[in-house]
């Protein structure tokens, strides 16, 4: 007769600490929901003006040798917060990204 391994069974709480000390050790903000990449500074304005009505920060990013410039949606602390984030701003009009690290 085969003898069975004996499961040990999975302390949810450790396993809930490790992803908050992962997402904790990977620092503040580390999370970002992209929110387009555009050369008009008009359009990156009327982007950063709909996240600011639906209350979620914005920054931008100059792209490496180009006149483009990435708008962002962030930084969020944890995923969790960035696809909160990224729904609310759907929710205003927007053509969101993934959410992604930063």
């Amino acid at each position: 007769a085969a003898e069975k391994a004996a499961e040990k069974p999975v302390d949810k709480a450790a396993t809930d600490k490790g992803v908050a000390a992962a997402e904790s050790k990977a620092g503040e903000g580390a999370f970002m929901v992209p929110l387009g990449l555009f050369t008009k500074a008009e359009n990156i304005k009327q982007v950063r003006s709909k996240a600011g009505s639906a209350g979620i920060k914005t920054y931008t990013e100059s792209e490496a040798g180009s006149e483009r410039v990435r708008v962002r949606a962030g930084p969020f602390a944890t995923r969790d917060a960035a696809e909160k984030a990224r729904e609310k701003l759907r929710g205003a009009g927007l053509d969101v990204g993934a959410v992604a690290p930063r």
